[in-house]
C-alpha cells in the first residue's frame, strides 16, 4: 500500500491513475490512502487520475472524504464521478446513480451533480463526517 500511495505523486499521469484504481480495488482496507486520494482529487492537473481518485474514495467507503468530493462538484471534468462518490458514501439514491447515462438540466448540468449539491446543502454541511 505505501508504494501505491507514493505513486499518486509520480510524474506520469497514467501511473497516478492506476495507483488510484488499485487503491480503490483494495477497498476499505486502503483507508490510510484517503488523504492522498483527496490531495490527488484537489491538486492533480490531469483529469483521469482525478476521476480515478473520486471512484477510489467511494470504494474505500470513508465518509470523511465527502466534504472534499463536494468541493469538486463545480469542476465539470470530474463532477459526475464526485457526485457518484458522494451518493455512495452518503447512501443517497441520486438520479442516474448506476445508470447508463446522465440527464442534463437546461443549463447542461448533470442531474446527479445537482442532486448531490442539494443534498449537501440540506444535509451534509450540518453533519460531522468521520470514519464510519
Amino acid at each position: 500500500m505505501p508504494a501505491l500511495i507514493a505513486n499518486l505523486d509520480y510524474s506520469n499521469s497514467e501511473v497516478r491513475r492506476y495507483a488510484a484504481i488499485a487503491l480503490g480495488e483494495i477497498g476499505p482496507n486502503a483507508n490510510q490512502a484517503v488523504p492522498s486520494l483527496e490531495k490527488e482529487l484537489l491538486t492533480d492537473t490531469s483529469v483521469h487520475p482525478r476521476r480515478a481518485a473520486a471512484e477510489a474514495l467511494a470504494k474505500i467507503g470513508d465518509t470523511s472524504a465527502i466534504p472534499t468530493l463536494v468541493e469538486v462538484l463545480d469542476d465539470s471534468d470530474i463532477a459526475i464521478q464526485a457526485a457518484e462518490a458522494v451518493g455512495v458514501l452518503a447512501k443517497q439514491d441520486f438520479p442516474d446513480l448506476g445508470g447508463p447515462g446522465y440527464e442534463l438540466n437546461e443549463e447542461h448540468v448533470p442531474l446527479i451533480v445537482i442532486a448531490a449539491r442539494k443534498w449537501w446543502e440540506a444535509e451534509g454541511q450540518y453533519q460531522e463526517w468521520s470514519q464510519p
